[in-house]
């Protein structure tokens, strides 16, 4: 068979106000060979996912939910609002209306334990590289 092209390397999103579950998430990340970004406020994690700059736009946000208010939880819903469709994976104990809400794909309730997040992001990649996997299409004749 002809070799396939890779997809592209996922890009992730991270974003918690706890600094040190900040540094578990970079580490999970890292440890998964994922190019990463960490935002430092809800409003730079809009920005980095529907503003205006150029340029390829991360495919998988991590965001820790339980810290935030309820005005920057309704901030977040813009990242729907104005077509961000990546891969959301909320930390923390997560109502399914807000599941629903923010159209988040996986959660990772605590403890936060090593690997826990490798692993969610290593699903991540295998999903991403399955949808972009071309359809075989049969010869004709």
């Amino acid at each position: 068979p002809p070799d396939l092209p890779l997809a592209p390397e996922p890009r992730a999103l991270l974003f918690s106000r706890i600094a040190e579950r900040t540094r578990w998430m970079e580490n999970e990340v890292a440890r998964s060979g994922t190019l990463s970004i960490t935002a430092r406020s809800v409003a730079q994690v809009v920005d980095l996912l529907v503003g205006d700059e150029p340029g390829p736009r991360p495919t998988l946000a991590v965001i820790d939910l339980d810290a935030l208010t309820a005005g920057e939880l309704f901030h977040i819903h813009r990242i729907r609002e104005q077509g961000w469709g990546g891969t959301l994976v909320a930390l923390g104990k997560v109502p399914l209306s807000l599941r629903s809400s923010l159209g988040i794909h996986r959660t990772v309730p605590p403890p936060y334990t090593e690997d826990i997040l490798c692993e969610e992001i290593h699903q991540h990649v295998l999903d991403s590289q399955a949808s972009t996997m071309p359809i075989p299409v049969p010869p004709e004749g």
